[in-house]
């Protein structure tokens, strides 16, 4: 399964689910889904009742990327240019 596929898989669920809110983990990738440890979390992201894949994945997606950044400023002296 590919990230594409797999992050479209992700956000359906949520929305199915009905879960108020949702959020973006970093962790190791592995050929397993999401069994390596978790590296950093935030949640918070309320998911809105008109919400769909398309608009929850774009505020999804822009949280990992502050969330990422973050976590390597942490670990590598400064975000990355």
């Amino acid at each position: 399964m590919d990230w594409v596929c797999t992050a479209r898989v992700v956000h359906a669920a949520v929305l199915a689910s009905g879960v108020p809110v949702t959020g973006a983990t970093v962790h190791l990738v592995t050929a397993e889904y999401d069994k390596r440890p978790i590296l950093a979390q935030v949640e918070g992201r309320w998911v809105a009742p008109t919400e769909t894949e398309e608009t929850l994945a774009a505020r999804v997606q822009a949280a990992e990327r502050e969330l990422l950044l973050d976590f390597l400023a942490g670990h590598h002296g400064g975000r990355p240019p």
